[in-house]
């Protein structure tokens, strides 16, 4: 474990106990937490932060779209890409929103590398 420097950063002035045992409790109990969180089997869905205004407004978009048409995008990518990463990608119709959107991007990055290969 690091150990926590207790003083102001123009070191003029030192923290009081009270806070230099509340800052290792804290310190103790957001490693117990980011620990279980990874630990965790739960999976959580994550969204791709967005870089460019132009990526921001097609996962708008995607966002915005329905079930029926994000099933339809991914099937038209899928066909781009080679027979061995399609068995993974098998019941689309079954998944939620969500889950679609989050295919969606897997499916993109695959088309990216089939490109860049």
């Amino acid at each position: 474990m690091q150990m926590l420097k207790f003083e102001s950063l123009d070191r003029h002035n030192k923290l009081s106990e009270e806070l230099k045992s509340f800052s290792i409790t804290a310190q103790g109990q957001l490693i117990k937490y980011i620990k279980e969180k990874l630990s965790s089997t739960k999976l959580l869905v994550t969204r791709p932060i967005s870089v460019t205004i132009d990526k921001v407004q097609i996962q708008s978009a995607e966002h915005s779209m329905k079930k029926e048409k994000l099933i339809l995008v991914i099937e038209s990518l899928i066909r781009s890409l080679n027979k061995t990463n399609l068995s993974q990608l098998q019941g689309l119709k079954s998944k939620r929103k969500d889950e679609l959107l989050i295919i969606l991007q897997q499916v993109r990055d695959l088309a990216i590398g089939n490109e860049i290969n």
